[in-house]
């Protein structure tokens, strides 16, 4: 009974494969708002920002994972192999990142034939391209040099990997293509926005400016690294590392400028009550704080500002973000207590 179980979900889960590409391939999905829904699903695969069943302090000695059979002894263990890596994040994890940067492309390819307003289709292409550039970014900072795929039609099982200035600097070109794309686009809270470009494009250069990626200073300190078979899948093995710096720098400083940020002309104390809104804005994840007063959450319009990018879920919506104290409460509560606090004595 188990193993016809699995195989019906396995029949499920290729039935919604099959069926979105064949939505995507579908002439009509891309000449009206269906394009949206499409971009919109690609949204979905951003991650739940930690919020897992299984969270990260459990693969560290901050936090036992309760259930067996999940990955996590895996990788605890010091037994994870390539064929067996043990739990690895959604966010992050190799085959499912190119399966998102495959619905990217198969997005940016229709949209360019779309007959759509233009107005719409630049945002959409704007969006995609920084999810683009989202999941690449995900794919360097764990993997190191990945294999670009430009296409739908990439075969990356075919391919050799790129080096890693070539994948920084196709990042790089998305978040560069997105921000011109979106810059006059008026998006809703939660969506891709000019800023945020200007933000993952300034990242990636940061990282890549670091002197663990400069082949010269990284090797002179690490042999792991000087042995490394081929070290231009980690670090740059050519150019200057004070111009990568300066790269570095001109993106943070453009992002910066572009953005307003949460009252940056406080140059004086305030009042107290004033001080604690202030906090609690910031602190409950950007645009909110409590009124005791009316007793309810208030809307901060000036924070919004500060958040570049965030996702953003419904009440209505049973998701994971839902589901934190159902996996984490205390079992007696109906709860799992799935990460538990080590205690040491």
């Amino acid at each position: 009974m188990k193993k016809i179980r699995y195989l019906v979900l396995l029949m499920l889960a290729l039935t919604f494969s099959c069926n979105k590409e064949r939505d995507a391939n579908s002439g009509n999905i891309w000449k009206d708002s269906n394009a949206r829904e499409f971009v919109d699903g690609i949204y979905a695969s951003l991650g739940n920002g930690g919020f897992d069943e299984q969270m990260l302090s459990s693969l560290s000695d901050e936090t036992l994972f309760t259930y067996p059979g999940k990955g996590i002894n895996t990788v605890n263990e010091g037994n994870a192999t390539a064929p067996n890596p043990g739990w690895i994040s959604a966010s992050c994890e190799w085959e499912n990142m190119y399966k998102n940067i495959h619905y990217c492309n198969i997005a940016l390819d229709k949209l360019g034939k779309a007959n759509l307003d233009e107005t719409m289709k630049n945002q959409l292409e704007g969006e995609t391209y920084f999810l683009r550039a989202y999941f690449n970014h995900q794919l360097l900072r764990f993997y190191g040099g990945f294999i670009i795929a430009k296409t739908a039609n990439t075969d990356i099982n075919s391919l050799p990997r790129n080096t890693f200035e070539d994948c920084v600097n196709f990042i790089v070109s998305d978040c560069d293509s997105a921000a011109v794309l979106l810059k006059k686009a008026s998006l809703s809270i939660g969506r891709v926005n000019s800023l945020a470009a200007l933000a993952l494009k300034s990242r990636v250069l940061l990282y890549a400016s670091s002197d663990l990626h400069d082949f010269s200073i990284a090797s002179a300190k690490s042999p792991l690294v000087a042995s490394f078979t081929d070290p231009s899948l980690i670090c740059y093995t050519t150019g200057n590392y004070i111009d990568r710096v300066q790269k570095a720098q001109q993106a943070a400083n453009a992002a910066l400028n572009a953005g307003n940020g949460y009252k940056l002309d406080l140059y004086a104390p305030t009042s107290l009550n004033d001080a604690i809104k202030n906090y609690q804005s910031i602190a409950s994840g950007g645009f909110r704080y409590y009124d005791d007063f009316l007793g309810t959450f208030i809307l901060d319009p000036d924070m919004i500002g500060e958040v570049i990018f965030g996702r953003y879920f419904s009440t209505a919506e049973d998701g994971v973000w839902s589901h934190v104290g159902l996996y984490n409460g205390p079992n007696g509560y109906h709860n799992k207590a799935n990460n538990t606090q080590r205690v040491y004595w």
